[in-house]
């Protein structure tokens, strides 16, 4: 058998890795994308069916379900009680 450290030859004259100094790229700083260019400037519906037997429910924890979506999301909410709902 031969031994296979023989082969290997090693670089004295190479600096260590530790004493280089370390760079990494800049984290990219993007600006905050305005509403009309998330959606390319179209407005967005959709539209959620609850049936009936929810209608009570849902009318009495409305604003507990409304306010942290609109503040802190920026979304927009409504709730339509003269559509009909089809399942």
């Amino acid at each position: 058998m031969q031994n296979s450290a023989a082969g290997m030859e090693v670089d004295a004259t190479a600096t260590p890795a530790w004493q280089e100094p370390v760079t990494f790229a800049q984290k990219p700083n993007f600006r905050p994308l305005k509403v009309h260019e998330i959606s390319n400037g179209q407005i967005q519906f959709r539209k959620v069916p609850v049936p009936p037997h929810r209608y009570t429910p849902l009318k009495k924890s409305w604003l507990e379900i409304y306010t942290p979506i609109y503040e802190k999301m920026k979304i927009d909410i409504g709730m339509n009680l003269k559509a009909l709902w089809s399942s």
